[in-house]
């Protein structure tokens, strides 16, 4: 209905005919070329108390640190076949999302990590959605560092 507006354009190229209170970057950042850039923009796109949750897959989860230990891959920061073919360029770890979030002018305000990926998403495909639903709940009591997925509440710095 009208409490959705749907856009179509590229993040570089976005200009808003007004200002939102929250903007979601879900998926988005570790595809674009500049990241800092795309988050410099939202910033405009946003009213002064509005807020920005960005959401990236995570460079640390269970899963490429085990690709690590099985000689898979040499960093878990190392893109895979499959981050290619979907186009990443960077997989982010925590204190780097942190770096490109403040070095484009947001304060984080909440951290959160969901979803246990303990194997390759086409090892799990098979998986039930019970087992699948179990991993959800299972990360919400493990620490951030392991999830699969990391996300960040944020606010303009000085607001």
């Amino acid at each position: 209905g009208e409490a959705v507006t749907i856009y179509e354009s590229l993040f570089e190229e976005f200009v808003p005919d007004k200002k939102f209170d929250t903007i979601v970057a879900s998926f988005v950042l570790e595809h674009v070329e500049d990241p800092v850039l795309v988050l410099k923009k939202t910033l405009e796109w946003l009213n002064d108390s509005g807020k920005l949750i960005a959401i990236v897959p995570h460079a640390n989860s269970l899963h490429r640190r085990l690709a690590v230990a099985m000689g898979m891959q040499q960093k878990t920061s190392d893109l895979g076949d499959t981050d290619r073919r979907m186009g990443h360029r960077r997989v982010y770890d925590i204190p780097s999302f942190e770096h490109d979030l403040t070095a484009a002018g947001y304060n984080i305000e909440e951290k959160r990590g969901f979803i246990i990926k303990l194997l390759p998403q086409s090892l799990m495909t098979g998986f039930s959605d019970q087992l699948l639903h179990g991993f959800m709940q299972l990360s919400e009591q493990m620490p951030m560092e392991y999830a699969s997925t990391i996300a960040f509440v944020c606010r303009k710095s000085g607001k």
